[in-house]
Protein backbone atom coordinates (compact mmCIF):
# COMPACT_ATOMS: atom_id res chain seq x y z
CA UNK A 1 0.00 0.00 0.00
CA UNK A 2 1.36 3.18 -0.83
CA UNK A 3 1.66 6.13 1.18
CA UNK A 4 0.16 9.64 0.19
CA UNK A 5 2.04 12.70 1.20
CA UNK A 6 -0.98 15.61 1.60
CA UNK A 7 -0.19 19.16 1.14
CA UNK A 8 -2.14 22.51 2.29
CA UNK A 9 -0.45 25.26 0.98
CA UNK A 10 -1.71 27.53 3.21
CA UNK A 11 0.29 26.05 6.50
CA UNK A 12 3.48 24.54 4.59
CA UNK A 13 5.22 27.77 5.96
CA UNK A 14 4.60 27.29 9.61
CA UNK A 15 8.00 25.07 10.35
CA UNK A 16 9.62 27.94 8.96
CA UNK A 17 7.48 30.96 10.22
CA UNK A 18 9.65 31.67 13.86
CA UNK A 19 12.92 33.22 11.71
CA UNK A 20 10.95 34.25 8.62
CA UNK A 21 10.64 37.64 8.76
CA UNK A 22 7.35 39.47 7.84
CA UNK A 23 8.45 40.76 4.00
CA UNK A 24 8.31 36.78 3.93
CA UNK A 25 5.23 35.84 5.33
CA UNK A 26 2.07 35.11 2.22
CA UNK A 27 -0.24 36.87 4.57
CA UNK A 28 2.31 40.25 3.77
CA UNK A 29 0.41 40.28 0.29
CA UNK A 30 -3.17 40.56 -0.08
CA UNK A 31 -3.72 39.79 -3.72
CA UNK A 32 -2.20 36.62 -5.56
CA UNK A 33 -0.98 37.20 -9.41
CA UNK A 34 0.16 35.63 -12.70
CA UNK A 35 3.29 37.96 -13.10
CA UNK A 36 6.83 37.87 -12.31
CA UNK A 37 6.74 37.71 -8.28
CA UNK A 38 7.45 35.82 -5.50
CA UNK A 39 6.31 31.95 -5.46
CA UNK A 40 4.11 32.23 -2.06
CA UNK A 41 1.95 35.31 -3.54
CA UNK A 42 2.18 33.53 -7.56
CA UNK A 43 -1.48 32.03 -8.50
CA UNK A 44 -1.18 30.38 -11.91
CA UNK A 45 -4.10 29.79 -14.53
CA UNK A 46 -5.27 25.79 -14.90
CA UNK A 47 -3.30 25.62 -18.14
CA UNK A 48 0.41 26.50 -16.61
CA UNK A 49 -0.51 25.20 -12.93
CA UNK A 50 0.63 21.64 -13.67
CA UNK A 51 -3.05 20.06 -12.90
CA UNK A 52 -3.38 18.57 -16.54
CA UNK A 53 0.03 17.44 -16.76
CA UNK A 54 0.59 13.69 -16.73
CA UNK A 55 -2.46 12.94 -15.31
CA UNK A 56 -2.55 9.19 -16.20
CA UNK A 57 0.40 8.83 -14.20
CA UNK A 58 -0.58 10.52 -11.25
CA UNK A 59 -3.99 9.12 -10.88
CA UNK A 60 -2.82 5.36 -10.63
CA UNK A 61 0.80 6.08 -9.24
CA UNK A 62 1.74 9.25 -7.37
CA UNK A 63 2.04 9.17 -3.98
CA UNK A 64 1.98 13.11 -3.64
CA UNK A 65 -1.19 15.25 -2.26
CA UNK A 66 -0.24 17.56 -4.47
CA UNK A 67 -2.73 18.62 -7.61
CA UNK A 68 -0.31 20.83 -9.02
CA UNK A 69 3.17 22.38 -9.35
CA UNK A 70 2.75 24.91 -6.70
CA UNK A 71 1.42 22.60 -3.98
CA UNK A 72 4.07 19.83 -5.34
CA UNK A 73 7.03 22.34 -5.15
CA UNK A 74 5.97 23.24 -1.21
CA UNK A 75 5.85 19.59 -0.12
CA UNK A 76 9.13 19.13 -1.54
CA UNK A 77 9.85 22.69 0.39
CA UNK A 78 8.89 20.98 3.10
CA UNK A 79 10.32 17.72 3.23
CA UNK A 80 13.99 18.70 2.17
CA UNK A 81 14.55 22.04 3.54
CA UNK A 82 15.74 21.17 7.07
CA UNK A 83 16.60 24.50 8.46
CA UNK A 84 15.84 28.64 7.65
CA UNK A 85 19.01 29.15 5.11
CA UNK A 86 18.64 25.74 3.28
CA UNK A 87 14.62 26.51 2.46
CA UNK A 88 15.10 30.13 1.84
CA UNK A 89 17.54 29.18 -1.03
CA UNK A 90 15.92 26.35 -2.41
CA UNK A 91 12.79 28.31 -3.13
CA UNK A 92 14.27 31.34 -4.32
CA UNK A 93 16.10 29.18 -7.11
CA UNK A 94 13.07 26.97 -7.47
CA UNK A 95 10.90 29.88 -8.25
CA UNK A 96 13.49 31.19 -11.11
CA UNK A 97 12.25 27.83 -12.90
CA UNK A 98 8.79 28.15 -12.32
CA UNK A 99 8.29 32.10 -13.72
CA UNK A 100 10.57 31.07 -16.53
CA UNK A 101 8.44 28.33 -17.62
CA UNK A 102 5.33 29.66 -17.58
CA UNK A 103 5.83 33.33 -18.36
CA UNK A 104 8.65 32.88 -20.62
CA UNK A 105 8.29 29.31 -22.27
CA UNK A 106 4.11 29.79 -21.65
CA UNK A 107 4.47 25.73 -20.25
CA UNK A 108 4.05 24.23 -16.65
CA UNK A 109 7.02 23.88 -14.69
CA UNK A 110 6.14 19.79 -14.67
CA UNK A 111 5.35 19.58 -18.54
CA UNK A 112 9.13 21.20 -19.28
CA UNK A 113 11.11 18.37 -21.64
CA UNK A 114 15.29 18.27 -22.18
CA UNK A 115 14.50 21.53 -24.81
CA UNK A 116 13.25 23.53 -22.43
CA UNK A 117 15.52 22.38 -20.14
CA UNK A 118 18.71 23.72 -22.37
CA UNK A 119 16.74 26.79 -22.84
CA UNK A 120 16.93 27.45 -19.41
CA UNK A 121 20.79 27.08 -18.81
CA UNK A 122 21.03 29.39 -21.88
CA UNK A 123 18.75 31.85 -19.98
CA UNK A 124 20.08 32.00 -16.33
CA UNK A 125 23.68 33.16 -18.00
CA UNK A 126 21.73 36.18 -19.83
CA UNK A 127 18.16 36.94 -18.55
CA UNK A 128 16.15 38.99 -20.98
CA UNK A 129 14.43 41.56 -20.83
CA UNK A 130 16.98 42.71 -17.68
CA UNK A 131 14.05 45.23 -15.95
CA UNK A 132 11.72 42.56 -15.55
CA UNK A 133 13.84 39.50 -13.96
CA UNK A 134 17.15 41.40 -12.49
CA UNK A 135 17.22 44.15 -9.75
CA UNK A 136 19.85 45.93 -8.97
CA UNK A 137 19.47 46.22 -5.30
CA UNK A 138 18.18 43.84 -2.29
CA UNK A 139 14.43 44.82 -2.24
CA UNK A 140 11.70 43.00 -0.06
CA UNK A 141 9.66 40.32 -1.17
CA UNK A 142 6.36 42.36 -0.68
CA UNK A 143 7.88 45.24 -3.02
CA UNK A 144 6.01 45.28 -6.33
CA UNK A 145 9.85 46.06 -7.26
CA UNK A 146 11.50 42.45 -6.80
CA UNK A 147 12.45 40.53 -9.07
CA UNK A 148 14.19 37.00 -9.15
CA UNK A 149 17.75 37.86 -9.98
CA UNK A 150 19.95 41.06 -8.10
CA UNK A 151 22.49 41.72 -10.73
CA UNK A 152 23.30 39.15 -13.47
CA UNK A 153 23.83 36.05 -12.42
CA UNK A 154 27.67 34.21 -12.43
CA UNK A 155 28.40 30.78 -14.17
CA UNK A 156 28.72 29.65 -10.65
CA UNK A 157 25.23 30.69 -9.53
CA UNK A 158 23.77 29.46 -12.70
CA UNK A 159 25.04 26.51 -12.13
CA UNK A 160 23.52 25.52 -8.45
CA UNK A 161 20.43 27.11 -9.44
CA UNK A 162 20.49 24.20 -12.03
CA UNK A 163 22.01 21.77 -9.26
CA UNK A 164 18.78 22.68 -6.83
CA UNK A 165 16.02 22.45 -9.71
CA UNK A 166 17.41 19.36 -10.98
CA UNK A 167 16.89 17.45 -6.93
CA UNK A 168 13.65 18.68 -7.05
CA UNK A 169 12.46 16.76 -10.01
CA UNK A 170 14.64 13.88 -8.91
CA UNK A 171 12.32 14.10 -5.93
CA UNK A 172 9.09 14.64 -8.03
CA UNK A 173 10.11 11.92 -10.10
CA UNK A 174 10.27 9.29 -6.84
CA UNK A 175 7.21 10.47 -6.30
CA UNK A 176 5.51 9.54 -9.42
CA UNK A 177 4.62 12.63 -9.77
CA UNK A 178 6.11 13.65 -13.07
CA UNK A 179 7.62 10.96 -15.35
CA UNK A 180 11.00 12.28 -15.63
CA UNK A 181 14.30 14.65 -14.79
CA UNK A 182 14.64 16.50 -17.49
CA UNK A 183 18.11 17.72 -16.73
CA UNK A 184 19.00 13.58 -16.34
CA UNK A 185 19.67 12.43 -20.04
CA UNK A 186 22.32 14.83 -20.86
CA UNK A 187 23.38 15.75 -16.95
CA UNK A 188 26.78 14.68 -16.94
CA UNK A 189 27.88 15.87 -20.01
CA UNK A 190 26.04 19.14 -19.10
CA UNK A 191 28.15 18.97 -15.60
CA UNK A 192 31.40 18.51 -17.17
CA UNK A 193 30.84 21.49 -19.15
CA UNK A 194 29.87 23.56 -16.54
CA UNK A 195 32.75 22.18 -14.50
CA UNK A 196 34.81 22.46 -17.51
CA UNK A 197 33.57 26.57 -17.35
CA UNK A 198 34.06 27.11 -14.36
CA UNK A 199 37.27 25.82 -13.50
CA UNK A 200 38.73 28.75 -16.81
CA UNK A 201 36.72 31.20 -14.93
CA UNK A 202 38.49 30.42 -11.19
CA UNK A 203 41.86 30.34 -12.87
CA UNK A 204 41.00 33.81 -14.20
CA UNK A 205 39.85 35.21 -11.37
CA UNK A 206 42.63 33.47 -9.31
CA UNK A 207 44.89 34.89 -12.05
CA UNK A 208 43.35 38.58 -11.13
CA UNK A 209 43.89 37.93 -7.27
CA UNK A 210 47.91 37.28 -7.67
CA UNK A 211 50.66 39.60 -7.47
CA UNK A 212 52.59 40.12 -10.49
CA UNK A 213 56.37 40.41 -9.97
CA UNK A 214 56.68 44.25 -10.56
CA UNK A 215 54.02 44.72 -7.92
CA UNK A 216 55.48 42.54 -5.74
CA UNK A 217 58.74 44.67 -6.06
CA UNK A 218 56.86 47.73 -5.38
CA UNK A 219 55.77 46.06 -1.89
CA UNK A 220 59.38 45.06 -1.16
CA UNK A 221 60.44 49.25 -1.66
CA UNK A 222 57.63 49.99 0.26
CA UNK A 223 58.52 47.70 3.15
CA UNK A 224 62.21 49.71 3.19
CA UNK A 225 60.52 52.68 4.55
CA UNK A 226 58.51 50.85 7.43
CA UNK A 227 59.52 52.10 10.95
CA UNK A 228 62.42 50.74 12.85
CA UNK A 229 60.33 49.29 15.55
CA UNK A 230 57.90 46.01 16.72
CA UNK A 231 54.99 47.45 14.58
CA UNK A 232 56.87 47.74 11.33
CA UNK A 233 58.89 44.79 12.00
CA UNK A 234 55.82 43.11 12.40
CA UNK A 235 53.88 43.62 8.86
CA UNK A 236 57.40 42.99 7.16
CA UNK A 237 57.42 39.54 8.79
CA UNK A 238 53.77 39.00 7.89
CA UNK A 239 53.83 39.97 4.46
CA UNK A 240 57.22 38.10 3.76
CA UNK A 241 55.21 34.87 5.33
CA UNK A 242 52.81 35.60 3.10
CA UNK A 243 54.94 35.41 0.20
CA UNK A 244 57.75 33.81 1.30
CA UNK A 245 55.85 30.80 3.21
CA UNK A 246 52.84 31.22 0.56
CA UNK A 247 50.80 31.37 3.91
CA UNK A 248 47.17 32.43 4.22
CA UNK A 249 46.57 35.36 6.84
CA UNK A 250 44.62 32.83 9.30
CA UNK A 251 47.27 30.44 9.22
CA UNK A 252 49.67 33.41 9.82
CA UNK A 253 47.86 34.67 12.94
CA UNK A 254 47.75 31.00 14.31
CA UNK A 255 51.76 30.86 14.37
CA UNK A 256 53.53 30.29 17.79
CA UNK A 257 57.54 31.04 18.21
CA UNK A 258 57.29 27.20 18.76
CA UNK A 259 56.56 26.88 14.86
CA UNK A 260 59.89 27.64 13.90
CA UNK A 261 61.94 25.01 14.22
CA UNK A 262 65.65 24.10 14.15
CA UNK A 263 66.62 20.84 14.99
CA UNK A 264 66.59 16.94 14.20
CA UNK A 265 64.53 15.80 11.09
CA UNK A 266 64.27 12.61 9.79
CA UNK A 267 67.44 12.83 8.41
CA UNK A 268 69.25 13.78 12.14
CA UNK A 269 70.10 16.92 12.88
CA UNK A 270 69.24 19.89 10.80
CA UNK A 271 70.37 23.30 10.54
CA UNK A 272 67.25 24.15 8.24
CA UNK A 273 65.03 26.01 9.94
CA UNK A 274 61.12 24.51 9.67
CA UNK A 275 57.67 26.44 10.06
CA UNK A 276 54.80 23.86 11.35
CA UNK A 277 51.53 24.82 10.36
CA UNK A 278 48.68 23.75 12.61
CA UNK A 279 45.82 21.98 10.42
CA UNK A 280 47.39 21.27 7.53
CA UNK A 281 47.53 18.09 5.96
CA UNK A 282 50.82 16.10 7.01
CA UNK A 283 52.01 16.31 3.64
CA UNK A 284 51.95 20.34 3.71
CA UNK A 285 52.45 20.81 7.17
CA UNK A 286 56.24 21.69 7.04
CA UNK A 287 57.34 24.40 5.59
CA UNK A 288 61.05 25.60 5.14
CA UNK A 289 61.88 28.74 6.03
CA UNK A 290 63.59 31.30 3.40
CA UNK A 291 66.24 33.67 4.40
CA UNK A 292 64.08 36.14 4.04
CA UNK A 293 61.64 35.74 6.47
CA UNK A 294 64.48 34.13 8.96
CA UNK A 295 65.87 37.91 8.50
CA UNK A 296 62.29 39.63 9.28
CA UNK A 297 61.72 37.09 11.92
CA UNK A 298 64.95 37.66 14.04
CA UNK A 299 64.25 41.61 13.44
CA UNK A 300 60.98 41.06 14.76
CA UNK A 301 61.84 39.23 17.59
CA UNK A 302 64.67 41.39 18.54
CA UNK A 303 61.82 44.48 18.34
CA UNK A 304 59.25 42.27 20.87
CA UNK A 305 61.89 41.53 23.44
CA UNK A 306 62.55 45.00 23.88
CA UNK A 307 58.81 45.55 24.31
CA UNK A 308 58.13 42.05 26.48
CA UNK A 309 54.86 41.91 28.29
CA UNK A 310 53.80 39.29 30.90
CA UNK A 311 51.26 37.24 28.24
CA UNK A 312 53.69 37.26 26.01
CA UNK A 313 56.65 35.40 27.81
CA UNK A 314 54.30 32.71 28.32
CA UNK A 315 54.67 29.74 25.79
CA UNK A 316 52.22 28.66 23.53
CA UNK A 317 50.95 31.91 22.70
CA UNK A 318 50.62 33.44 19.08
CA UNK A 319 53.40 35.44 17.84
CA UNK A 320 51.58 38.32 16.79
CA UNK A 321 50.58 41.05 18.93
CA UNK A 322 48.32 44.18 19.04
CA UNK A 323 50.12 47.10 19.49
CA UNK A 324 48.06 50.52 20.58
CA UNK A 325 50.29 53.25 21.03
CA UNK A 326 53.79 51.28 21.16
CA UNK A 327 52.35 49.58 24.42
CA UNK A 328 51.28 45.54 23.51
CA UNK A 329 47.60 45.26 23.88
CA UNK A 330 46.88 41.84 23.14
CA UNK A 331 47.28 39.54 19.87
CA UNK A 332 46.48 40.11 16.38
CA UNK A 333 43.12 39.81 15.34
CA UNK A 334 42.56 39.42 11.59
CA UNK A 335 40.98 42.34 10.94
CA UNK A 336 43.65 43.92 12.18
CA UNK A 337 46.37 41.95 9.94
CA UNK A 338 44.25 42.56 7.30
CA UNK A 339 44.13 46.40 8.09
CA UNK A 340 47.95 47.20 8.57
CA UNK A 341 48.73 45.22 5.73
CA UNK A 342 46.31 46.84 2.90
CA UNK A 343 47.86 50.15 4.54
CA UNK A 344 51.23 48.85 3.47
CA UNK A 345 49.88 47.72 0.07
CA UNK A 346 48.48 51.41 -0.27
CA UNK A 347 52.09 52.61 0.47
CA UNK A 348 53.28 50.33 -2.56
CA UNK A 349 50.16 51.65 -4.41
CA UNK A 350 52.11 55.17 -3.93
CA UNK A 351 55.08 54.30 -5.24
CA UNK A 352 53.74 52.66 -7.94
CA UNK A 353 51.37 55.73 -9.48
CA UNK A 354 54.91 57.82 -8.69
CA UNK A 355 56.45 55.67 -11.60
CA UNK A 356 53.16 56.36 -13.02
CA UNK A 357 52.13 52.83 -13.27
CA UNK A 358 48.85 53.39 -13.26
CA UNK A 359 47.86 50.01 -14.01
CA UNK A 360 50.08 48.72 -10.97
CA UNK A 361 48.53 51.25 -8.76
CA UNK A 362 44.98 50.59 -8.85
CA UNK A 363 45.33 46.89 -8.19
CA UNK A 364 47.95 47.94 -5.13
CA UNK A 365 45.06 49.97 -3.91
CA UNK A 366 42.25 46.93 -4.11
CA UNK A 367 44.69 44.22 -3.00
CA UNK A 368 44.55 42.38 0.33
CA UNK A 369 47.09 40.31 2.09
CA UNK A 370 45.52 37.17 0.39
CA UNK A 371 46.77 38.35 -2.98
CA UNK A 372 50.61 37.75 -2.07
CA UNK A 373 49.87 34.54 -0.85
CA UNK A 374 50.96 31.70 -4.36
CA UNK A 375 53.00 34.75 -5.94
CA UNK A 376 55.61 33.50 -4.76
CA UNK A 377 55.56 29.87 -6.79
CA UNK A 378 54.40 31.70 -9.45
CA UNK A 379 56.97 34.32 -10.03
CA UNK A 380 59.44 31.30 -9.70
CA UNK A 381 58.11 29.74 -12.51
CA UNK A 382 57.83 33.03 -14.57
CA UNK A 383 61.45 33.42 -14.19
CA UNK A 384 62.02 29.88 -14.95
CA UNK A 385 63.59 29.90 -11.38
CA UNK A 386 63.71 26.60 -9.19
CA UNK A 387 61.49 24.52 -10.78
CA UNK A 388 59.48 22.22 -8.38
CA UNK A 389 61.31 23.36 -5.91
CA UNK A 390 58.47 26.02 -4.09
CA UNK A 391 56.34 23.11 -4.04
CA UNK A 392 58.50 20.96 -2.47
CA UNK A 393 59.74 23.45 -0.02
CA UNK A 394 56.30 25.46 0.84
CA UNK A 395 54.10 23.03 -0.20
CA UNK A 396 51.91 25.29 -1.91
CA UNK A 397 48.85 23.89 -2.85
CA UNK A 398 47.98 25.08 -6.82
CA UNK A 399 49.70 26.61 -9.49
CA UNK A 400 48.33 28.14 -12.71
CA UNK A 401 49.60 26.84 -15.98
CA UNK A 402 47.86 28.78 -19.27
CA UNK A 403 44.37 29.02 -18.48
CA UNK A 404 43.84 26.19 -15.96
CA UNK A 405 44.47 25.52 -12.55
CA UNK A 406 46.40 22.51 -11.99
CA UNK A 407 47.14 20.78 -8.64
CA UNK A 408 51.04 19.70 -7.92
CA UNK A 409 52.41 16.46 -7.60
CA UNK A 410 52.44 14.86 -4.57
CA UNK A 411 54.99 16.37 -2.53
CA UNK A 412 58.64 15.10 -2.21
CA UNK A 413 60.09 15.30 1.23
CA UNK A 414 64.13 16.99 0.15
CA UNK A 415 66.99 16.19 2.42
CA UNK A 416 68.85 18.88 3.94
CA UNK A 417 72.06 18.94 1.38
CA UNK A 418 68.95 19.01 -1.20
CA UNK A 419 66.81 21.61 0.62
CA UNK A 420 70.41 23.95 1.14
CA UNK A 421 71.18 23.74 -2.94
CA UNK A 422 67.41 24.54 -3.84
CA UNK A 423 67.53 27.53 -1.99
CA UNK A 424 70.88 28.50 -3.54
CA UNK A 425 69.22 28.42 -6.23
CA UNK A 426 66.29 30.38 -5.42
CA UNK A 427 68.57 33.29 -4.40
CA UNK A 428 67.90 35.47 -7.60
CA UNK A 429 64.00 35.47 -6.37
CA UNK A 430 65.24 37.95 -3.75
CA UNK A 431 68.68 39.27 -3.95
Amino acid sequence: MSTTIAVQRSTHNLAHQNSMPMSDHPSVRIEKTFSVAPIDWLELPAELDGSRSHVALRSSQCVLGAVNDLEAIDAWLAFTAKDENTFRLYRHQVEKCLLWATITRGKALSSIDEEDAGAFEAFLLDPQPYRQWISNATVRRDSPDWRPFRGLPSPARACQIVEIVSLLFDWLVSHRYVPWNPWYGTARSRRTIRQREMALMAADQFQKCVLTLPEWKYINRSLVSVSNDEQGARVTLAIYLAYYADLKPGEILKLQRESFRIGPSIYGESPICRLHIANRKPIRASVVVLPPVLAALERYLVHSEKNKCLAFEEGGQPLFRYIYKRVPKGFLSLSELNRISKAQLRQAAEIARHEKNFISAQRLGQATLGWVTHSFELHCRAANIGGDLPWYLLGARKTIAGTTLEYCRDRRLMSDEEIVHGIADLVPMWS
